[in-house]
């Protein structure tokens, strides 16, 4: 691992051969990664400066999938997996560049546009169950949640992800989707990594977070240097000296966070941020 630098990106474009290009940060780019706990998808905008012609060409209508690492540690780390929607290439205002923008989210595949028709009796696997939707939409699954057995028949006619969502409600679960692997929790379950990031002024905290009240729980917003260890569903602890909040919502000096919600961004000015919204764990 080479470390000091504080700046690493690479982006993958495949088509459906698996035939891919792949574009590191000797380009200039710009993107913007916007992810959740919550069922929406994932998005992510991608814009890269002065691309071949034959690679904008490629982009623009053989290429299906987008992959996209980032960090301040090389390798970087994926944070971003999914399928383009729209690419569009331009000539920037002063016509001296071509900059081409790709949008993509994590759910354009068979998980959301593929029709399944199951049953499953009443007595079947839930465990087996959820493999067997998620394999529908194409996708692996982490299943973090007791084996149960079916009290009654359920019938799917609809999108693997609809009939996932279906099956979890029904027996308080949720699920959510990362770099393209749904992931199975009880409602209130993190996902678990293997350490818990720690935010601070030395990790890379820059300015003040910020806390407000909602249905009865402090939500705590902050931004620090670009760190993909900070995830959807998973927990973070912040450390700060900089403010307590307020008395409606304070903030404590060292607290453990469920995070709901990370934006990742990249400028063309050098700034290289995650941007989390958390709620109290």
């Amino acid at each position: 691992m080479t470390e000091g630098l504080d700046r690493f990106a690479r982006f993958v474009f495949a088509d459906e051969a698996g035939n891919a290009i792949e574009v590191d940060q000797s380009f200039d780019y710009s993107f913007r990664v916007d992810k959740s706990s919550s069922r929406d998808p994932d998005t992510a905008e991608v814009s890269i400066f002065n691309l071949t012609g034959t690679n904008r060409a490629v982009l623009a209508t053989d290429a299906t999938t987008v992959e996209v690492y980032a960090g301040r540690t090389a390798p970087p780390k994926l944070v971003f997996k999914g399928e383009i929607v729209d690419t569009v290439s331009s000539r920037t205002e002063d016509m001296a560049d071509w900059d081409t923008k790709i949008t993509a989210e994590d759910t354009k595949s068979a998980l959301r546009t593929r029709i399944v028709a199951r049953t499953f009796a009443a007595g079947a696997s839930l465990h087996q169950a959820i493999r067997d939707l998620a394999a529908a939409g194409g996708v692996q699954v982490d299943i973090g949640v007791s084996e149960l057995k079916l009290p009654s028949a359920m019938s799917f006619l609809a999108p693997p992800r609809d009939a996932l969502w279906e099956i979890c409600k029904r027996f308080g679960f949720r699920y959510q989707i990362i770099v393209g692997r749904v992931f199975v929790r009880s409602e209130d379950d993190p996902i678990t990594e293997t350490a818990i990031p720690l935010v601070s002024a030395i990790t890379g905290l820059k300015g003040v977070p910020t806390a407000d009240k909602e249905s009865g729980r402090v939500k705590v917003s902050f931004r620090t240097m670009l760190d993909a260890a900070l995830v959807p569903g998973g927990l973070c602890m912040l450390e700060t000296s900089t403010t307590t909040g307020g008395r409606k919502a304070p903030i404590k000096a060292k607290a453990t966070y469920w995070i709901e919600r990370v934006v990742h961004t990249a400028d063309a000015s050098g700034d290289f941020t995650t941007e989390c919204v958390c709620r109290e764990a």
